[in-house]
């Protein structure tokens, strides 16, 4: 008996959200014979979301669970015994193999045995017509949708005109600085999200590292009610119609197919092993991750970890089919102008692992003194993989309220970037507003679009 499937088995008992760690790397046929059909039943309570640990595989007939449970420590190294177990069930293809090509006199018949040595790997390469099956089906979805927003809506009719919503398998990175509306933006989006999962029969789902669940309740409910938030807060200064507010707020979120799980510290793995378990019980319809730089990870000072995350974060969008929507915090210093992708922490590996980059950008936090974008915020859109970029859309900042509404730009503003006026008693002349340095007074702004948003 291999020790290694063992561990395997008895990692999956003590732990079964473990499944997710090595349900890429193991199947059930390359366990021993005597634990192909635990190993098969643990695969079919995880995808169905379902508990399963030692006590249920006695109840049930597995003999051995308790004894399998018990000699494994821990499940630290399940990933490490997964792939040593799947190599040696490869291995043991491989002669199998090698014994039929060696009475072949078909050379096909012998391509043939051999590439069923790892079907898997077959079953990743897709041909023309897989690549045309799925075009025609994205593609009589857009038509279907009646509209542009052909993903799932963002909750700015602004920047769902500039996206087309966020779209399956994508990954979006929303960056800012402290107070411009990350946590904010993210929150209204989720709640449209799962508007739109309510239609068709989705949820939507939220990891909230940094607040609570009953921060973020509260937040959600002055959002759908458009009242402030410190009526909740401080009751005893609210007015006597705000139970009005607050009690139909409430109701609007408590019909909302929207989950959250406000952990701290989770780890990718967490992250991922968390989603797919719910996605096979509730089909989802987006992610929100808030925040990325705070996720659980062991070198916290190695800014590499984080296009690491990144890329599992896109890896899992793609995995299960819908938008992962993660949050990032800007490094700067110069915090006065218009960020950019070289703004951004890991800038380099999160930017390639995005479809897109978004920033939000608030002219009253980042330049009080030029009261002209004071109410106004800027989502700008830095990179868009299969779209506009470097163009931005408008919204009024109801920040008090915890939420955004569409809007056209102010008098003098458009899609594109322009360098604020000078507010008065500000150092630096007219590039007050925050234009990045490469476009300098007199030169030709880029396109960008936008949306605003609060922290």
């Amino acid at each position: 008996m291999s020790a290694a499937a063992e561990n395997v088995i008895g990692a999956l008992l003590i732990d079964g959200a473990a499944y997710w760690r090595v349900a890429e790397i193991v199947r059930a046929e390359d366990f021993p014979a005597e634990l192909r059909a635990l190993f098969a039943r643990i695969e079919e309570a995880a995808r169905a979301g379902e508990s399963f640990d030692m006590v249920n595989a006695e109840d049930e007939g597995f003999d051995r669970a308790y004894e399998l449970a018990g000699q494994t420590a821990s499940t630290a190294n399940v990933e490490g015994w997964a792939q040593r177990v799947a190599e040696s069930s490869e291995t043991g293809r491989v002669r199998e193999a090698g014994r039929r090509i060696a009475v072949c006199e078909d050379y096909n018949q012998a391509q043939e045995i051999l590439a069923a040595v790892r079907p898997e790997q077959m079953a990743q390469v897709k041909s023309v017509k897989d690549g045309l099956r799925d075009f025609v089906e994205v593609y009589k979805a857009r038509l279907a949708s009646g509209d542009d927003v052909t993903g799932v809506p963002t909750g700015i009719d602004g920047l769902d005109d500039l996206t087309s919503g966020w779209q399956p398998g994508n990954l979006i990175t929303v960056v800012g600085e402290t107070s411009m509306g990350k946590s904010t933006l993210a929150l209204q989006a989720a709640i449209a999200a799962a508007l739109y999962g309510e239609k068709v029969g989705k949820h939507a789902l939220y990891f909230s590292l940094e607040m609570t669940v009953g921060e973020l309740t509260e937040r959600a409910i002055a959002n759908l009610g458009d009242f402030p938030l410190a009526w909740m807060t401080h009751p005893k200064d609210a007015p006597d119609y705000a139970i009005q507010h607050i009690t139909q707020g409430s109701r609007d979120f408590d019909a909302l197919p929207l989950m959250f799980d406000d952990r701290a510290g989770l780890t990718l793995e967490q992250i991922t092993s968390r989603t797919l378990q719910v996605h096979m019980s509730r089909p989802l319809c987006a992610v929100f991750v808030d925040y990325m730089h705070i996720m659980g990870r062991p070198r916290r000072n190695d800014v590499a970890e984080l296009g690491g995350i990144a890329a599992g974060l896109k890896n899992l969008s793609k995995l299960i089919g819908v938008p992962v929507i993660a949050l990032h915090q800007l490094n700067r210093s110069n915090s006065n102008k218009r960020p950019t992708l070289g703004d951004i922490r890991a800038s380099g590996e999160i930017a390639e692992a995005s479809n897109v980059v978004i920033a939000i950008y608030r002219s009253e936090v980042a330049q009080p003194n030029y009261e002209k974008l004071h109410g106004y915020a800027e989502v700008l859109i830095l990179k868009n993989r299969q779209g506009r970029r470097d163009v931005r859309a408008w919204a009024k900042s109801k920040i008090g309220n915890m939420r955004f509404e569409s809007c056209e730009a102010p008098d003098g503003y458009d899609e594109k970037i322009r360098e604020d006026e000078p507010a008065s008693g500000t150092r630096g002349g007219g590039n007050s507003g925050g234009i990045p340095s490469r476009y300098g007074k007199g030169s030709q702004s880029r396109p960008l679009s936008v949306v605003g948003s609060n922290d």
